[in-house]
């Protein structure tokens, strides 16, 4: 997962932050998130686990991903424990407290 500022707004939503997470199954399957907030308050989610669905393979320490809405293809390094996409965006392994459901 990833946390960082990025102010925006669309109609009548205005967020001051982003949280994206990536779920990646040992079976090659997956999914992604995107949540808006504005500081801790929910605003918006772009992406959620029930329509962001994916598969992965590995190569490298490159995941290639492939979104199963379409052919949209990305990749993301893998290294150190930490996930890198080609805009230098850093995802972490979420903490229990990341994945709580209660966070949202």
């Amino acid at each position: 997962m990833t946390d960082y500022a990025e102010s925006g707004s669309e109609g009548s939503k205005t967020w001051t932050r982003v949280v994206e997470d990536y779920r990646l199954n040992a079976d090659g399957t997956g999914y992604y998130e995107c949540y808006l907030l504005n500081g801790d308050k929910y605003v918006d989610a772009e992406s959620v686990r029930d329509i962001g669905h994916l598969h992965f393979t590995t190569s490298d320490n490159i995941i290639i991903i492939t979104g199963d809405e379409g052919s949209a293809e990305w990749k993301l390094a893998y290294a150190d424990d930490k996930l890198m996409d080609a805009g230098d965006m850093t995802y972490a392994r979420a903490t229990a407290e990341h994945t709580s459901p209660t966070l949202w």
